[in-house]
């Protein structure tokens, strides 16, 4: 009231000056400190995760009979020998 803080105990509001009907601005103070950062957006993942397109579909792997058909052709088929007889392993630079 009038500029006066009213934050003593013993303190009556007739002490202080105020009449019947007079009007009191109360503002209490609040516990923390300013926020940091962006807290406004947060749990927001959806606008934090770019946008991918779609890859495009890899062909089927085979199975059942097809695929022990080409385990064939690529075990026995189709071997790569070295000059001495040996086969060759899948990454060899020789041949």
């Amino acid at each position: 009231f009038s500029g006066i803080p009213l934050n003593d105990d013993d303190k009556q509001l007739v002490t202080v000056g105020l009449v019947q009907g007079a009007t009191i601005d109360a503002s209490v103070k609040l516990l923390g400190g300013k926020t940091h950062g962006q807290l406004s957006r947060a749990g927001k993942v959806k606008l934090a995760t770019p946008k991918v397109g779609k890859q495009e579909d890899k062909p089927k792997k085979l199975t059942g009979r097809a695929k022990q058909r080409q385990l064939y052709t690529k075990r026995f088929v189709n071997k790569i020998t070295t000059i001495d007889g040996r086969r060759c392993g899948p990454n060899s630079n020789q041949a």
